[in-house]
């Protein structure tokens, strides 16, 4: 936090007026990082490519989907990676 504050030409303690803790202020940035994502609708996926352009590709869809595949497990997955590589930030003074 102090290391913050200085880049911010604040004091330290200044910094708890908006936030309670570091915790509370990596979760924030998160937040901020997380706003900033757009996620395709819901019904655009690979199926909905031109079949003609990508067929192999449509055919590994229609299997995927067919199979049970949830692309919301795999953007899980990858958040799961990005919030542990800013956990050792926590524990930073």
């Amino acid at each position: 936090m102090r290391r913050l504050a200085g880049v911010l030409g604040a004091g330290a303690m200044s910094l708890y007026h908006y936030v309670a803790n570091k915790d509370e202020l990596l979760d924030a940035m998160i937040d901020l990082v997380f706003e900033e994502i757009e996620l395709p609708p819901e019904d655009v996926y690979l199926p909905q490519l031109p079949p003609e352009e990508f067929p192999y590709l449509n055919e590994s869809a229609a299997e995927l989907t067919a199979a049970g595949y949830d692309p919301a497990e795999e953007f899980i997955f990858g958040l799961d990676l990005v919030l542990a590589a800013l956990e050792p930030l926590r524990s930073e003074p």
